[in-house]
């Protein structure tokens, strides 16, 4: 294991979702540049402990974000990583669909095989 630093950005929000970008990295060390391990978007809602939806215009604010920031924040179009992210979920959320249906999942069509189980489903 060696020691990284998680960098987060929100990218953008709506009325529901908060959309950051975190970046694993490991930091710079002498002559050694910080070097990027991973990184991932996430897409997030935030709840009450009771129930019921917190805005995500709330939450920077309650994170002492200063209001030239966050409308800033709230002005930014949906960048073309979250879009991109949309649409994945998108994408898998009808996958999941159609296998909880009993439908072949889009990855065994591309694939030419079925989804079903047993040896005749196992990859060569």
């Amino acid at each position: 294991f060696a020691p990284y630093e998680i960098h987060t950005v929100v990218d953008a929000i709506d009325d529901k979702w908060l959309y950051m970008r975190h970046t694993f990295l490991r930091p710079a060390k002498g002559d050694k540049p910080a070097k990027v391990y991973a990184e991932g978007t996430v897409k997030a809602i935030i709840v009450k402990r009771g129930g019921g939806k917190i805005s995500p215009k709330e939450v920077i604010e309650s994170l002492g974000v200063p209001p030239s920031v966050l409308s800033e924040i709230a002005q930014r179009e949906a960048v073309d990583r979250c879009e991109t992210f949309a649409a994945l979920d998108e994408y898998l959320h009808q996958d999941a669909r159609a296998l909880v249906n009993g439908e072949e999942s889009r990855q065994a069509r591309a694939a030419g095989r079925n989804s079903g189980t047993g040896a005749a489903d196992a990859r060569p």
